[in-house]
């Protein structure tokens, strides 16, 4: 691959990357969102929380599977820029994820955890304490 056409494929990768951040941001707050109607419309109503259970269900596994897709597409698109990185080495250009020297900079518990485990894990989490409500309350 030509040294011009790899910087423009990078860019247009790394564009890419960027814009499934505020994605992911984007699904967790409508995630937010839903459940924050949920909750309360459980508390307040007395007939239907047996419905109300089952669509917490459903939404929780509808936005893990979206966020899923979607950081799998953030994946994507780094493993293809890391692709271009080995073909042309020795290019800073092309070296925005390389790594090595971060890991030694994140020192703390909260650098380690990766966003991914945050998200899908709070979606998972939220799957299940509505498995849990509909179990014991219905």
């Amino acid at each position: 691959m030509e040294k011009n056409e790899a910087q423009e494929k990078y860019k247009l990768l790394l564009s890419l990357w960027a814009s499934e951040n505020q994605i992911k941001t984007s699904k967790l707050q409508v995630y937010a969102l839903i459940n924050s109607i949920l909750v309360p419309a459980y508390i307040l109503v007395t007939d239907g929380r047996l419905v109300i259970s089952i669509l917490g269900i459903v939404f929780s596994l509808i936005w893990l599977f979206s966020i899923g897709r979607t950081l799998h597409y953030q994946a994507y698109w780094q493993y293809q820029m890391n692709r271009i990185n080995k073909e042309l080495q020795n290019n800073l250009v092309f070296e925005i994820f390389d790594d090595s020297s971060f890991k030694e900079f994140r020192s703390n518990i909260w650098g380690k955890i990766s966003s991914k485990y945050i998200l899908l894990g709070t979606t998972f989490i939220g799957a299940l304490a509505w498995v849990v409500v509909l179990i014991i309350r219905n």
